[in-house]
């Protein structure tokens, strides 16, 4: 392998796996940007349908 590579394998090595808490984390905030549209998306009709 040549020096590259095995700076790209190391780099990779000493990331640490992402834990629990933050793929809660990252799946709330999923959750919280998807409510957020449904909200956005309910408000606009209603305001459609009173003007």
């Amino acid at each position: 392998m040549d020096r590259a590579t095995d700076q790209y394998n190391a780099s990779i090595e000493a990331t640490a796996l992402p834990t629990d808490r933050e793929f809660d984390r990252r799946r709330n905030l999923v959750v919280q940007a998807w409510r957020f549209v449904v909200l956005n998306l309910k408000i606009l009709r209603l305001s459609r349908q009173k003007h």
